[in-house]
């Protein structure tokens, strides 16, 4: 949308100097019949030819000269109504994964932890922008990858992860800490923690509600998820001739504590029962976490009274140089 003002519209009552001056210019016509600038509508009237044509010329272009020079004066500007798509913010995504020994069972396929790890792949293929970070628990907790753009890395990462070097246990406390860590100094817009356990807090120096309100009190929502099926789950065991067996071993979340470490982060708590759950589940985080484009308006202003001044400084020469040269004879 577009409009024409005026910055300074007081100086246009200037116009009336010009209203003046022309009706003093037509009270002279009317009292001297041979004065220099006459009104050109009069000469036409009173003198009846064109002997007064090169005066009326004359006042003319000086009239036009001041007009135009007034309305420079009142700097007419033309207003634009714009609009601007905002920069995208950048989120800074830190991945929480249980490795603990029960992520080994098999409600998932082929695995908890490694259909965790496929679908956790596919989520932070489709965050190309953001900074994603990794720390890996059990029994203890560390940072398996600092936040990073080099997504390639951070699942190569994920992809070995493992409690190999790690004391049994699942320290939900410690995982969570250790995510918030990562992310507290981070600059970025959105700070965002996906921690994921199938178990109960049961090992860990860090209360997990003291880490939530670590997380809190800077700013980092926390989406948690519990896997696991209802009931018992296959683990796989393998018995003293190296065959794998399994044993039926009940599947224990602590969903209550989950629920309030997203609830006091302003995130969200999702139980996957298979790997479509555990998709869904990424799907609706990266939809949450994918601002919608932002537009700002905004007013431009375009200075025009260049032209005007500039046709006004051309008026006036052109009627010095007539006055001057070639009706010289004439004034």
């Amino acid at each position: 949308m577009n409009s024409f003002s005026f910055q300074n519209p007081e100086m246009l009552s200037l116009l009336l100097v010009v209203l003046f001056l022309i009706y003093w210019h037509w009270r002279v016509k009317q009292q001297d019949k041979s004065a220099k600038f006459i009104f050109p509508a009069i000469e036409v009237a009173t003198a009846g030819g064109n002997s007064h044509a090169p005066h009326s010329l004359l006042f003319l272009l000086r009239l036009l000269s001041y007009c135009l020079l007034i309305v420079a004066l009142a700097r007419p500007v033309q207003v634009k109504q714009q609009r601007e798509v905002l920069p995208e913010k950048q989120v800074a995504i830190v991945l929480a994964v249980d490795v603990s020994k029960s992520m080994l069972a098999e409600d998932l396929k082929p695995n908890r932890l490694q259909a965790l790890k496929s679908i956790a792949s596919e989520f932070i293929d489709s965050r190309p922008k953001d900074l994603i970070g990794l720390t890996v628990y059990s029994g203890e907790s560390y940072t398996q990858c600092p936040l990073t753009h080099d997504h390639a890395l951070v699942k190569s990462l994920l992809s070995d992860a493992s409690a190999e070097w790690l004391k049994d246990g699942t320290a939900i406390g410690m995982g969570l800490a250790s995510a918030v860590n990562r992310l507290k100094r981070s600059s970025a817009e959105g700070k965002v923690i996906v921690l994921m356990t199938d178990g109960e807090n049961n090992a860990g120096a860090i209360d997990p509600m003291k880490a939530a309100e670590f997380a809190k009190k800077y700013n980092i929502s926390v989406y948690t998820i519990g896997i696991g099926t209802e009931g018992t789950a296959p683990f796989p065991v393998q018995d003293i001739h190296g065959k794998k067996k399994y044993y039926n071993v009940p599947v224990s979340i602590d969903e209550v504590l989950l629920k309030k470490i997203a609830q006091i982060t302003k995130g969200s708590y999702f139980r996957a029962k298979n790997n479509q759950d555990l998709k869904t589940i990424y799907r609706k985080i990266d939809a949450k976490e994918t601002p919608k484009p932002q537009m700002r308006s905004f007013l431009s202003f375009e200075e025009l009274y260049i032209p005007f001044a500039f046709t006004a400084l051309g008026l006036l020469l052109t009627e010095l140089t007539l006055k001057y040269s070639l009706l010289r004879s004439f004034t």
